[in-house]
């Protein structure tokens, strides 16, 4: 289904991207480079399964992406280390988004692991 829906997607004659400001080889290189360290991380991760229970490796994984989310965010884009919900790295922590948090959360780390 999803791959129909590339297909289609792909078959109109708009230009989606302002063509003139694109940099190809970059996010080639890019992807390549991410694949690599994504295999390296696959065969890591399966490694590392055999020693110590998944549900650690789970935790070890999402904590050290939340904490390079975080990183990434304050250098290169608009984050703030506070709770504003726009912008805040703990915006998931205001009060009117506390349920959502608790079960999108509590589902997704109870599928994971």
């Amino acid at each position: 289904m999803a791959t129909i829906g590339c297909i289609f997607s792909c078959m109109d004659e708009v230009s989606k991207v302002n063509e003139d400001e694109l940099n190809i080889p970059l996010g080639d290189v890019c992807g390549l480079l991410c694949s690599i360290f994504m295999v390296i991380n696959l065969n890591q991760t399966h490694e590392l399964i055999k020693k110590v229970p998944t549900s650690l490796v789970t935790l070890f994984s999402i904590s050290i992406g939340f904490v390079l989310i975080i990183i990434f965010g304050l250098l290169f884009d608009t984050f703030t280390l506070d709770t504003d919900v726009e912008t805040g790295v703990f915006g998931f922590l205001d009060r009117k988004y506390f349920a959502y948090t608790f079960l999108v959360l509590g589902f997704f780390t109870g599928v994971v692991s």
